[in-house]
């Protein structure tokens, strides 16, 4: 059987509405797209064009006596309204000041941190911090510093953090190495450096996304490659949007939830301002996973680290604070 053996099945099952109802049906589809006060007029300037063309195409469908069946796409709506916000933030981001770190000078950050269990109770310290540390050195090809195992020296972190790594901190070179087109950018965040073996690397989508929010929380980020990770970000899967989330220092946000970033089982929340996209602090839910030194016993407990960016500065000294 053809397409149009189908169709003419189709045809003679609903059969032919009658002329008074369809010229009924007209005269309210035209009457409401002219309408003045019509919930159209109000959409976004395509959405008048899609919904006029699918209104007609409709109509032509129910004349013809085919029956359509419409998805409301709703799995989709989530990912697309994150995509639209990310992009937003792109735009945004495109065009704020940077903040820059010269040689010799140092990174200074104060923040709020909520550390427990994802149903409280929860403790709170206040953090500051100054980057570049004498305890760090350079690893992969972008030359950024990691932090090697053991104590903070003193004087570069005021605070408890627990098991808090801090603001994520890459050098001013490294950061504006970045490239500022999406497709260039995810494609290095992808690709990061080469293995012992001498060939690239590649990360994980789990990886690609810690890459990004990584530099995203990075307050000396340039607004170039700051507004392509927005926009990379916008492109992956599983990107979804919470529209009110709350930071460690109680500010109302937009949360954009990346989902699993270090591990299955953890999840990643960036929490922008909504009207200047600043982003304001992070929502970070992962298994953490300690041994009993008595019992050793091993324990896997989920724990919520809720952070808030109060503060970042070029300061000259560590120690000082602007």
């Amino acid at each position: 059987m053809n397409e149009l053996d189908v169709v003419n099945s189709v045809r003679a099952e609903v059969g032919e509405p009658p002329a008074d109802r369809l010229a009924e049906g007209r005269a309210r589809l035209t009457a409401g797209i002219a309408a003045p006060g019509s919930t159209r007029a109000h959409r976004l300037v395509f959405g008048r064009r899609t919904a006029l063309a699918g209104g007609l195409a409709l109509a032509a469908a129910t004349a013809a006596g085919v029956v359509i069946v419409q998805s409301d796409g709703g799995s989709e709506r989530p990912r697309s309204e994150a995509a639209d916000f990310l992009n937003r933030a792109a735009l945004v981001s495109a065009k704020s000041p940077s903040l820059r770190l010269p040689p010799g000078k140092f990174l200074y950050a104060e923040q709020v941190l909520k550390v427990g269990a994802p149903n409280g109770p929860f403790r709170t310290d206040r953090l500051q911090s100054w980057s570049p540390r004498p305890d760090m050195h350079r690893r992969g090809r972008d030359k950024s510093f990691v932090h090697q195992r053991g104590k903070v020296p003193p004087g570069f972190l005021r605070g408890d953090p627990g098991f808090y790594a801090g603001l994520p901190f890459s050098p001013q070179k490294a950061l504006d190495a970045l490239p500022t087109d999406p497709a260039r950018l995810l494609r290095f965040a992808t690709h990061p450096g080469v293995g012992a073996d001498g060939h690239t690397t590649k990360a994980n989508p789990m990886e690609v996304k810690a890459f990004l929010s990584g530099w995203l929380q990075q307050p000396n980020l340039p607004p170039g490659a700051r507004s392509a990770a927005y926009r990379a970000l916008a492109g992956l899967p599983g990107v979804t949007l919470d529209r009110d989330v709350v930071d460690a220092a109680g500010r109302h946000g937009v949360g954009v939830d990346l989902g699993a970033v270090r591990s299955p089982e953890s999840r990643l929340t960036l929490i922008l301002d909504r009207r200047t996209y600043r982003l304001l602090g992070t929502r970070d839910s992962s298994v953490v996973h300690f041994t009993d030194d008595a019992t050793g016993k091993r324990y896997d407990e989920r724990a919520l680290v809720v952070t808030a960016i109060l503060r970042t500065a070029v300061v000259p000294t560590v120690g000082k604070a602007p």
